[in-house]
C-alpha cells in the first residue's frame, strides 16, 4: 500500500549504483534503530523529470565512458558556488518537487546526491524551515555542489572532507565522519585462512582492459581463484560466457550477494566508486584499483592511496604483478587490514544517528 506521509524521506539518483546502495544502507540502519519511524526513498528525477530520467542516466553513462572531457567540464562547472547547472534544474522543476514533498510531509529529508540537497535547501528556504535536512556525501569529495545554506547535518566519508567543509564555512558541529553508508551484511570477518587465495574482479574495473581469450588464459595460469562479477553489464557476461573459461575462474552476472563474495575474497579489483570502496573497507578487503579520470573518482583514488587501503594499476601486466605482491606479502596485507580497522574506529556513525534520533524525538536503539 502506498504511503501518504512519512517521517524520513531519502532522496537519491541512479547515476551509477553508489547512491542507491547508500540509500538502501540508510533505510536498513534507520529501520533497525528506530522501528517506529517510517521511511520512504525516491529518485529525485522520478519526481522532477520522469519522462527524461532514463535519457539522463544513459547520457551520464555515455559521458563517463566515452566523453570524459565533457563530463569533467560539467562536473567542475557544478563545483562552483554559483552551480549554474543545478540552478537551471531548480528553475525548471522546483514546483514539481515542492508538490511532492508537501504531499508526503516528511519531518526529515536525507539527500545522497548533490542536486537532491540543493532542491531540499530551496524547499526549506521557501516553504518549511522546520524540516531537518541531512546530506550524505557518497564520494571522498567536498565540492561546492554538496554545500547548501539550509543543510542541518553533513555525513562525510573521511576527515579530509570534514576539514574541507569547515574551510568552506560549515560549522564543525554540523559535520560527522561516517564513511559512505553500506549494508550491515558487509560488516563481517573473512572466512578464515584459505589454501588458495580468492580474487574478486568487478566488471566496472574491467571496462578499459582487454578482456580477451588471452586475458582469460593468463588468469587461468595463475595460482588463484577468480570471481568475475559482470553486474548489469549483460554484454560482457555474454562475451565471457562464449569463451573457454579455465576452472579457476567463476563468472557471474548481476548478484545481490556481493557482501558474501567479499567475505570469501582476499583482494578486490575494482574501479574507484565510493560505495564499492567503503564496502571493501567494511569487509576488510584490500583493493587493487583501476585508475580513473572521472571527476569524483580521482579524489577517491587519492583517498585510497593516502590511507593505504590498496594499490592502483595502469595496465594488465601491472595488475597481475601487483596482485601477486599483495596476495603473497602477509605484512602488507595485515597492514592494510589494520589501517581499515583504525579508520572505522575513528568514524562518528553513532553520534550522527543519535542526533537524528533526537531530532525525530526517538531514543537511540542499539547504535553500533
Amino acid at each position: 500500500m502506498e504511503r501518504n506521509t512519512c517521517d524520513v524521506l531519502i532522496l537519491t539518483a541512479s547515476f551509477g549504483n553508489g547512491h542507491n546502495s547508500a540509500t538502501n544502507a540508510l533505510i536498513e540502519k534507520i529501520e533497525s534503530l528506530f522501528p517506529d519511524m517510517s521511511v520512504v526513498s525516491e529518485d529525485l528525477f522520478s519526481i522532477t523529470t520522469p519522462k527524461l530520467k532514463e535519457y539522463l542516466f544513459e547520457t551520464y553513462n555515455l559521458l563517463t565512458r566515452s566523453k570524459l572531457p565533457l563530463y569533467n567540464g560539467l562536473y567542475h562547472l557544478r563545483n562552483t558556488k554559483e552551480n549554474v547547472v543545478d540552478e537551471l534544474m531548480l528553475k525548471l522543476y522546483y514546483k514539481r518537487f515542492e508538490k511532492y514533498v508537501q504531499n508526503l510531509k516528511p519531518k526529515m529529508i536525507i539527500s545522497v546526491f548533490p542536486t537532491c540537497a540543493q532542491f531540499v535547501s530551496n524547499y526549506k528556504e521557501k516553504t518549511d524551515a522546520s524540516i531537518k535536512s541531512v546530506t550524505v556525501i557518497t564520494d571522498v569529495v567536498a565540492g561546492w555542489e554538496w554545500i547548501n545554506e539550509s543543510t542541518d547535518m553533513y555525513c562525510v566519508p573521511a576527515q579530509d572532507v570534514k576539514n574541507a567543509l569547515i574551510e568552506k564555512g560549515i560549522s564543525s558541529r554540523q559535520v560527522f565522519i561516517t564513511g559512505v553508508p553500506v549494508m550491515e551484511a558487509f560488516d563481517s570477518d573473512h572466512e578464515g585462512v584459505r589454501s588458495i587465495k580468492n580474487v574478486l574482479m568487478m566488471s566496472s574495473a574491467m571496462g578499459k582492459l582487454s578482456f580477451t581469450q588471452k586475458t582469460i588464459e593468463t588468469l587461468g595460469e595463475l595460482p588463484y581463484q577468480f570471481t568475475v562479477v559482470t553486474g548489469k553489464n549483460v554484454e560482457l557476461f555474454r562475451k565471457l560466457s562464449a569463451m573457454k573459461i579455465p576452472e579457476n575462474i567463476h563468472v557471474i552476472g548481476y548478484t545481490q550477494n556481493i557482501a558474501q563474495i567479499m567475505k570469501q575474497s582476499d583482494l578486490i579489483i575494482t574501479k574507484p566508486g565510493g560505495a564499492t570502496i567503503f564496502e571493501a573497507i567494511e569487509s576488510n578487503l584490500p583493493m587493487l584499483i583501476q585508475p580513473s579520470k572521472v571527476g569524483q573518482e580521482v579524489f577517491n583514488i587519492e583517498f585510497i592511496n593516502k590511507y593505504g587501503f590498496g594499490e592502483t594499476f595502469k595496465n594488465q601486466s601491472e595488475m597481475i604483478s601487483k596482485m601477486d605482491l599483495m596476495l603473497n606479502d602477509d605484512a602488507q596485507f595485515n597492514s592494510i587490514i589494520s589501517k581499515m580497522n583504525d579508520f572505522k574506529t575513528n568514524t562518528q556513525r553513532d553520534e550522527a544517528f543519535i542526533q537524528i534520533g533526537k531530532w525525530m524525538n526517538q531514543s537511540k536503539v542499539g547504535v553500533n
